[in-house]
């Protein structure tokens, strides 16, 4: 891992190495098609994951005169580039392999959700992906402050800015697109591929926005596990995912369509227990009905002992349970049985009269 302080690109369809204030190379042999970042500086190695199918290390001998690639016979699904001699007008420093490169960022001001005034003269030291270190910013570089080993590491500087812990968005359905659409409609118009790649874009503007975690509350079959999947893998940038699957629901009840409807005690514990084997992070059950057409919203969807048997099941393996409520009588079966959420909580009569019940 390398601070440097200039950047050697390599991209697709060319074929040269490219540095600021000097010329370029010959690159033979092969021409990459997505860009990679290499260190100046000598004795070091840096992994990059080519496109599939390019899977030759080259090795990269860097003069002042040229550069130049020597293909080798061994196989590897990684590009690693050696920097055998450094260029000094451009310097670098190199980072132990085994130590994640560090930042420091310096806003204008600083939120720290312990309850107190926003804050001004503090930095925000990061290792890796880690927050390791928030204080004055006169401390960060003193004795005993995390930056006294003169560690490497950038500087970013947003003066005008304030920076606050990421937001956490507790009901979402990245299925949903937002256009005015109802789940019905949504239903019959895409396919779970859609949805997901949907899901891979919202969960992008989510994090954009300033939100680092988001609990999907309900998704189309499997969709929701596959993007939280490819968000850790890393294959898509998004707010990290908190997914309860498909929500369980009576037969016909609000959000069927996704893919979870259940009926009777033995119905609901059976698609619990599917769900824990998915990995859900916890259980999202429509307790009423909702706006799926088919579905009562002023009434409770599943019975008091239907509902404690989904919660007993959901907390013998240590899963929360949000429960979706839009009447009273669906409120009191899931604080009975033990949820651990109420989403919407509308105190509503089963003619459809308002009636708030502390």
């Amino acid at each position: 891992r390398v601070q440097y302080p200039g950047h050697l690109g390599l991209g697709g369809g060319i074929g040269g190495i490219f540095c600021p204030g000097s010329g370029a190379g010959p690159f033979a042999d092969t021409d990459l098609l997505c860009p990679v970042g290499i260190p100046h500086a000598k004795a070091t190695w840096v992994s990059y994951n080519p496109p599939v199918g390019l899977q030759r290390w080259f090795p990269v001998v860097v003069s002042s005169v040229g550069f130049h690639t020597v293909p080798t016979v061994k196989t590897s699904s990684d590009l690693k580039v050696r920097v055998v001699r450094p260029s000094p007008p451009h310097g670098g420093h190199i980072l132990p392999a085994s130590e994640p490169a560090w930042t420091v960022i310096r806003p204008g001001k600083l939120i720290d959700a312990q309850g107190g005034p926003p804050q001004t003269g503090q930095a925000v030291v990061i290792q890796g992906s880690t927050i390791h270190w928030v204080g004055p910013i006169e401390s960060a570089e003193a004795p005993g402050g995390p930056l006294a080993a003169n560690k490497i590491y950038q500087t970013l500087d947003y003066p005008n800015a304030t920076l606050l812990p990421g937001l956490i968005d507790c009901h979402t359905h990245t299925n949903m697109p937002g256009d005015g659409r109802s789940g019905e409609k949504v239903n019959l118009d895409d396919t779970d591929d859609i949805r997901l790649l949907r899901s891979a874009q919202n969960v992008g503007m989510a994090l954009a926005s300033g939100v680092t975690t988001l609990c999907d509350c309900g998704a189309w079959h499997d969709t929701a596990f596959s993007l939280r999947q490819s968000v850790e893998s890393g294959l898509v940038p998004g707010s990290r995912v908190l997914a309860s699957g498909r929500p369980i629901t009576v037969t016909g009840g609000h959000l069927w369509y996704m893919g979870a409807e259940a009926d009777g005690i033995e119905g609901v514990r059976s698609q619990v227990r599917q769900l824990i084997k998915q990995k859900a992070d916890f259980i999202k059950v429509a307790a009423s009905g909702g706006s799926t057409s088919t579905s009562d919203p002023f009434r409770p969807s599943f019975t008091e002992p239907e509902m404690i048997t989904l919660v007993e099941e959901a907390h013998n393996r240590g899963r929360p349970v949000a429960a979706h409520c839009r009447c009273t009588g669906a409120i009191k079966n899931a604080l009975a049985a033990g949820v651990d959420m109420v989403l919407h909580c509308f105190f509503c009569e089963s003619d459809g009269t308002y009636n708030f019940d502390p």
